[in-house]
């Protein structure tokens, strides 16, 4: 008898979990979707600034997208107030991801000192529009973008393994970019002619293959056992 009442004990703990699982399913898919979109949107975000400068949105040049000696930018396209505002919007969730994931690493003072260099940094990227301030701009582009390959690179030791192989992609791709648009930059200051006219969308496309892989990245990271 007791053996029996034992395992009615059993079948119902296992069908109440099974029907407290099925009553979360929705809740977990809600959630995936919602990670998804919000990862998502900044990428989709930078790679249609062109579209939304010949719409009005972005910043546009008459001679688009001959606009300067490197083309078009991404720092370009935002110059002005809604595109900028708009920047600091679909970034929101990469960025409170980022700092989601460093509570997993309480242990780690260096993952949580990079992350708010490179968020003061990023926001000095907004806050300093390229056209009205060349210099400080420059400076906050090189500097959050350092600050952010650091901060990646920290979070690689604490992900989990299955999930670091995807990681070290994305932060590879993110480093690419950095010294292509170092590069690029060398070469426009050199020749002023070489992107503007002949590859004016060179600059902007590694600049969008680098925010993108920086965007994916925090939805991709797991903590560590």
């Amino acid at each position: 008898m007791a053996a029996a009442a034992a395992s009615d004990d059993d079948a119902r703990a296992i069908e109440e979990a099974k029907a407290a699982d099925a009553a979360e399913a929705p809740k977990r898919r809600e959630r995936v979707l919602l990670r998804l979109a919000g990862t998502i949107l900044p990428v989709v975000y930078v790679w249609s600034l062109p579209l939304l400068a010949k719409l009005g949105w972005a910043n546009y040049c008459e001679t688009f997208p001959n606009c300067s000696e490197n083309g078009i930018s991404v720092s370009f396209l935002i110059n002005n107030a809604q595109a900028t505002g708009a920047m600091a919007a679909v970034f929101y969730y990469p960025c409170l991801t980022l700092w989601l994931n460093a509570t997993e690493v309480d242990s780690s003072g260096l993952a949580h000192a990079s992350l708010v260099v490179f968020q003061a940094l990023f926001g000095a990227f907004l806050c300093c529009p390229t056209v009205q301030f060349p210099m400080s701009h420059g400076f906050a582009v090189a500097s959050f973008s350092v600050a952010a390959l650091m901060h990646y690179a920290v979070m690689l030791k604490h992900c989990a393994k299955r999930r670091q192989w995807l990681w070290r992609c994305l932060l590879f791709t993110s480093l690419v970019c950095f010294f292509t648009i170092a590069l690029l930059t060398s070469v426009a200051m050199l020749d002023p002619e070489a992107l503007g006219k002949r590859c004016p969308l060179l600059f902007w496309v590694a600049e969008c293959v680098g925010l993108s892989s920086q965007a994916i990245a925090p939805m991709v990271w797991y903590p560590a056992a």
